[in-house]
């Protein structure tokens, strides 16, 4: 399982802070669940569905999908003192979990906000965005390394992540890095060159799914392989015999061909069994035995070598650039970032 980065719970706050400061402004003026209408500001516009959050360009997402149940449909906002959750004979609304947010996190959701708003100004200014394509690319690449698709939505959701959100956090990282390397330049040239002293990032290079059981001598690894030869499942083995901290249950996961960190007496064997066939035993290094169960393997097409490649372009346009910090830094002061409430400010 992957881990839920701050910058997550920090969006998921922004949602629901924002969304309670419309709620507390449209409950005291008195006007329902609609932001505009009859005694509002005629400068202001209105927004019978209720205003997104950034403007438009705040990103592409419909926020309407994302409000809680029975705040679609012409209601812009929950009311402040709406119940939202019961325990005993207490109630929450949402206005008390605005302010625990409010006190908990204030500082951090507006330095984000901040921070958002810097990128967004900086790519309209220059005139980068982010495309559709690129988005869905960036999340497929974030769900190597688990099962399937459906895994990896519901460990998000696990998380309290929604695939807005995720595409939000994305279009964020990417317009930065393309900001930080708008006047960096990576020829062919020096990606092959790059390539050729680090052939494990090949992109053309296989991946094998390797699942391993390692035992301390040779004795033992033959009685692991009588136990599989009488039917006992090699997951069972793998778990009850593994102690790697590193690989939880044997699984190695996804490695390539060429990884430097998994033993080539390993790889050279499973580069020639087929998916399914488990390995006599190997000796290591250490004069340890594995045996070894190949998962899986895939191969990349033309249009996924293609992918890597620009991918490993871009990671070295990044590592000649300054680091996104400093980018962020200079975006904030060129563009004015200025904390007005002191409760919200440096401490």
């Amino acid at each position: 399982m992957r881990r839920w980065s701050g910058n997550h719970a920090l969006l998921l706050l922004i949602v629901v802070v924002m969304v309670g400061w419309g709620a507390t402004i449209v409950y005291f003026m008195g006007k329902g669940d609609n932001a505009g209408g009859a005694g509002a500001d005629p400068k202001e516009p209105d927004c019978p569905q209720g205003c997104d959050i950034g403007g438009a360009s705040g990103g592409n997402t419909d926020a309407s999908d994302e409000r809680p149940d029975g705040a679609g449909d012409g209601a812009a906002f929950r009311k402040p003192f709406q119940v939202i959750a019961t325990i005993g004979d207490r109630t929450i609304t949402y206005r008390e979990l605005e302010r625990y947010g409010m006190e908990t996190y204030g500082r951090d959701l507006v330095s984000q906000l901040l921070e958002r708003y810097a990128v967004e100004l900086e790519a309209e200014h220059l005139g980068i965005r982010v495309t559709e394509a690129e988005l869905e690319q960036e999340l497929a690449l974030m769900q190597e390394g688990y099962d399937s698709e459906a895994q990896f939505y519901e460990t998000m959701a696990e998380l309290g992540m929604t695939r807005m959100m995720l595409l939000e956090d994305i279009r964020h990282r990417l317009l930065l890095e393309k900001i930080a390397t708008r006047d960096v330049e990576v020829t062919d040239e020096e990606l092959d060159r790059y390539i050729a002293e680090h052939p494990e990032l090949a992109p053309d290079s296989t991946s094998l799914h390797i699942q391993q059981i390692v035992v301390p001598n040779m004795s033992e690894a033959e009685e692991v392989l009588d136990m599989l030869a009488a039917g006992t499942a090699f997951e069972h083995l793998a778990a009850a015999y593994s102690d790697d901290m590193l690989y939880p249950n044997g699984d190695m996961g996804w490695v390539g061909v060429r990884d430097p960190f998994v033993p080539a007496e390993i790889l050279r064997e499973a580069v020639s069994m087929e998916v399914g066939e488990i390995s006599p035993p190997i000796r290591l290094p250490d004069d340890t035995y594995a045996l070894i169960m190949l998962k899986g393997r895939q191969t990349p097409g033309a249009e996924e070598k293609a992918r890597a490649r620009e991918r490993l372009r871009r990671d070295l346009a990044l590592a000649q650039a300054p680091s996104l910090h400093q980018v962020m830094e200079q975006l904030l002061i060129k563009w004015n970032a200025n904390v007005v409430d002191s409760a919200f400010g440096d401490p």
